[in-house]
């Protein structure tokens, strides 16, 4: 269970993609279902997360102003909706490039430096 670490705001979800994801079972698929319009093409799901715990207004607006004018690539914020049960998160922020999500992560590294005694 993932439970806000005291006095941070955000931390790194667990990363799924290193978990084995090897079935024994095997399917018989046509090819012709493959291309199917059936797909999921537009709802991808895949991407780089940080929770963010604090609901201070303060943080939560310069997270944002900082995420709009500085992030490359697609991002987005919103609640915590999956696995409510195992994480505490007021919101997770997705993004698309790695690169991105690290930029993210050095700046609120930054923010708690700066910020030490802020409420949460």
């Amino acid at each position: 269970m993932s439970v806000a670490p005291e006095n941070k705001r955000w931390e790194l979800p667990e990363d799924r993609r290193q978990q084995s994801r090897r079935r024994s079972a095997e399917l018989s698929v046509d090819d012709e279902q493959r291309l199917g319009d059936d797909r999921r093409l537009t709802t991808d799901r895949r991407g780089h997360y940080v929770n963010l715990f604090s609901n201070e207004s303060a943080f939560v607006y310069e997270a944002l102003l900082w995420l709009t004018d500085n992030i490359e690539g697609e991002w987005g914020a919103g609640p915590k909706e999956h696995r409510l049960e195992e994480c505490e998160a007021a919101c997770r922020v997705r993004f698309e490039q790695e690169n991105d999500l690290q930029a993210f992560v050095s700046w609120l590294e930054e923010w708690d430096r700066k910020h030490p005694t802020a409420p949460l």
